[in-house]
């Protein structure tokens, strides 16, 4: 399963990770940058009083390959 992760600081300037799940493939970095702003520019993420998205930092894929040993 591919997930797109985008990664903020927030406002303590400790990383956040915002996980999309079946995002849409091969987006460029300007639109994923542009869409990581809008997130920021809402403002509407807080956990105890600091800002969750405070300032976008990277963006990537992830892939994930699970490969079950033993299951009941």
């Amino acid at each position: 399963m591919k997930q797109l992760e985008l990664i903020f600081k927030n406002g303590a300037d400790k990383n956040r990770t915002l996980r999309i799940k079946q995002p849409k493939e091969n987006l460029s970095p300007d639109i994923v940058q542009q869409a990581m702003e809008r997130i920021v520019e809402a403002d509407a993420f807080y956990l105890e009083g600091d800002k969750l998205y405070a300032e976008p930092s990277s963006a990537r894929y992830v892939e994930r390959i699970v490969t079950d040993i033993f299951k009941n």
